[in-house]
Order: structure tokens, then sequence, then C-alpha cells
């Protein structure tokens, strides 16, 4: 059937009323709001405050363990301080959340270091993974700025966690008989150290039980795991009293000599092959005349060996 010239017009011009009806209603709709009276109390389970507009299972969850832990809100923007919301966010929600009157109040700070990985997650304040590194590393953390140095955290949320946690005050060891020896020093005494843990001072006793003793405390350096910046805090804190007994160089036999950190296998070969070859060592400068002991290793070792009376 042919269509003629009109119809076909009328045909393009109903389809035009069509689509534009179409789009005005697309353009036109309201926006899906909460009606007023539909307001979700901030009290809320994580699966009904995902009902709020810009509100997802992670932000959800957040809010529901901050109001939980806390009990408390400062203000209606310290929502903001929650993890992974901002203010913009919440000023886009606050209108579709109820909360109470009597949930404005200060919040009471916290020790910071005394809550375990699940605790401080269940803040609302921190992601799972800066709260494990936090309390991992708790014993060497002695200021907000060791907060800020955490992988993953910013001076935003550094900022954030002092308005609800407070740090310990570190006592500093300042007058001489304060001071910890070094070489008698108990690992329990070593922890009372600004950054030094239960691990950090097991390490310390280890290896200068390996060592023999500490004849400067500039030897902590070598002791695996302590950071520059904690030596730096802990060495004024110190002090050598009492160094241990020198071995005979010309008594021990290679086995013993290896034990000492400073001699590797080789070099105590080396050392006993030229005793059998040359006799005793007559001074302890002798060991100079040994391949593989150049000045800055027997400058070490020379506080370690004698050759005897």
């Amino acid at each position: 059937m042919k269509i003629s010239r009109w119809q076909f017009k009328g045909l393009v011009s109903l389809f035009a009323i069509s689509v534009s009806v179409l789009l005005a209603r697309l353009l036109l709709r309201p926006e899906n709001k909460l009606p007023e009276l539909q307001k979700i109390s901030i009290f809320a389970d994580s699966t009904e405050l995902q009902k709020i507009p810009k509100i997802g299972h992670k932000r959800a969850k957040a809010i529901h363990n901050y109001i939980h832990y806390w009990n408390a809100l400062p203000d209606t923007y310290a929502l903001a301080d929650i993890y992974n919301i901002d203010s913009a966010t919440v000023r886009e929600i606050i209108e579709y959340i109820e909360i109470p009157e009597t949930l404005i109040r200060p919040i009471t700070r916290q020790n910071l270091l005394k809550l375990s990985e699940k605790e401080l997650e269940s803040t609302g304040l921190l992601p799972k993974f800066i709260a494990k590194n936090l309390v991992r590393k708790k014993n060497q953390i002695s200021s907000w700025d060791d907060i800020n140095k955490l992988y993953g955290s910013t001076l935003q949320l550094t900022s954030t966690l002092q308005k609800y946690f407070y740090l310990p005050e570190t006592k500093t060891i300042t007058e001489t008989t304060k001071k910890i020896e070094l070489n008698s020093a108990t690992p329990e005494e070593l922890e009372k150290l600004p950054g030094i843990g239960k691990i950090l001072a097991q390490r310390i006793v280890k290896y200068r039980n390996l060592l023999g003793f500490y004849y400067s405390v500039e030897q902590l350096k070598e002791v695996y795991g302590l950071p520059q910046e904690t030596f730096l805090k802990i060495r004024n804190k110190l002090y050598i009293k009492n160094p241990g007994t020198k071995t005979n160089i010309n008594q021990a036999d290679a086995y013993i000599l290896m034990k000492h950190p400073y001699i590797s296998k080789i070099l105590a070969y080396r050392i006993v092959k030229y005793r059998k070859k040359y006799g005793n060592f007559k001074t302890i400068d002798n060991l100079k005349n040994i391949y593989g002991i150049n000045d800055s290793l027997f400058n070490k070792l020379k506080y370690y060996f004698s050759v005897g009376d």
C-alpha cells in the first residue's frame, strides 16, 4: 500500500512528538530521593544505610561501625572523619539521615596503642591494612610523626586520629644516672627506650651475646631491623661501662673463632693456619698479616681478642 506525502509527514510528526514526550519524562523525572518522613536512623544496620544515595556497602559499614563504637558524634559534620567519607559526601547525605540530639556530644579520646587491630578497624576511622600495620609497629611509635610515616597513612588521617586518640607520654632519659648500661641491660630495660619494642630488645641482647659484649653504642647500627631514626633517638640514652673479657687468639680453635660475627669461616681457618705456620701471635697487631683482615676489621677485632699473658 502506498503512503502519500502528507501521510508520511504526519507519521514523522507523530514520531517526533512521541520522542519529545519520552525525553521530557526522562529529563523532568524527579530525583530518586527519600521522602523527608522516611529518613533512615543513623543507628540502622549497614543494609538500611545503603538505601541512602551516595552510600555504598563500604561507606555504610564504616558509618555503622563508627556510630556503634563511639556512641557519640562531636557534631554533624564529624561524619567526614569516617574513612572513605569526605565533607562533600556528608553534605549530600545528611538530609536523609535521622540523628538524635542526644548523640551530639564530645568524644572521649582513647589510648591509640592499647587497641587491637579489630578494635581499630571497628572505629570506622581507618582501613584494615593501616590498622594492621599500626598494631604491628606500635612498639616503635612514640609520636604522631611515627603514625604519619606508616604505609598508607596521610597527614589528614593522622590529624583525624588525633581528635579521637592520644599517645602515651614517652619517658625521656636525660640524667646520666638514668642512662642504661648496654652490656648489662635486660630486654625489659631496653624496651623502655623510644622505638624499642620486645623484638628489637631481644635482638640487641642476642647480638650482644654473639659479640661477647658491646665496646661502643655505635655497634647498635649492626643490629638487624633497627631503624636509623630509632638509633638516633636512643644513642644518648645508653652508655658502655663493663666491656667483657677478651678471647685468647692463641688458644681459640677455628670453631670458636667462626662463632664471632666479625669472623667468617674462611677467616677463622686462615687465623689458625697462620698460627700453626708461624707460631703464637706475639701481638694482636699480627692479625693484620692475615689476608682478609683490613684496618677497618682489625679495629673491631682488637676489642675482642688478645694474645694472652
